[in-house]
């Protein structure tokens, strides 16, 4: 296959974006995710009161601002993609710069919130609620991690001037396993900060 042809194959609209492999990962992460979700809802009906005494300690504003940084950073990814379908190598390129440094402020952001909580005395060990918050949010962070470590491998693959054989899945793969982690947000933060 020439390079024309894998670029005409990642760009039609009608094929599944990315590389079959990614698929399996997020498949895979969303069914632990969907069980730790499970537990934490068991758990939570165990002991409503306690839960939601534990659940005051959290600011959903906090959860809010970094829920809103990770969707705009959805849309800097989408845009890269976009970029990268017409031709656009540096649009794509910044829009994935975007995209990372949104990351990073979310895990700012997510650091400071930790910090806070276990300066006012709330670790893992208080009671079940912050074990499963610092576990679920700890997870979750981890693979924030994976997608900005996804997102510089593609980011340099924009700044190619010919685009390699599988580039553009690569790009696509990349942008899903970002989507990924931020749906996994829009169902934690709820789960964590809002559900009473």
């Amino acid at each position: 296959m020439t390079v024309d042809e894998s670029i005409a194959r990642y760009t039609r609209t009608d094929h599944t974006p990315g590389e079959p492999g990614m698929w399996v990962i997020i498949f895979g992460d969303i069914f632990i995710f969907v069980g730790l979700f499970c537990m934490f809802l068991w758990y939570r009906s165990q002991d409503p009161p306690g839960f939601d005494a534990a659940q005051q300690m959290l600011s959903p504003g906090v959860g809010l601002v970094e829920t809103l940084v990770l969707l705009t950073s959805s849309l800097a990814v989408v845009r890269a993609v976009a970029s990268a379908r017409t031709g656009n190598a540096r649009a794509s390129r910044q829009a994935i710069t975007i995209a990372m440094a949104l990351g990073a402020v979310f895990v700012v952001a997510k650091t400071l919130e930790w910090w806070s909580k276990v300066d006012a005395g709330f670790t893992p060990h208080t009671n079940t609620f912050f074990m499963l918050y610092f576990v679920l949010t700890g997870l979750h962070l981890g693979h924030v991690f994976v997608g900005l470590f996804f997102l510089s491998l593609v980011r340099n693959l924009t700044g190619k001037a010919v685009a390699g054989q599988h580039d553009f899945g690569y790009l696509e793969g990349a942008g899903i396993f970002w989507h990924m982690v931020d749906l996994i947000w829009l169902l934690l933060f709820p789960l964590i900060y809002l559900v009473h």
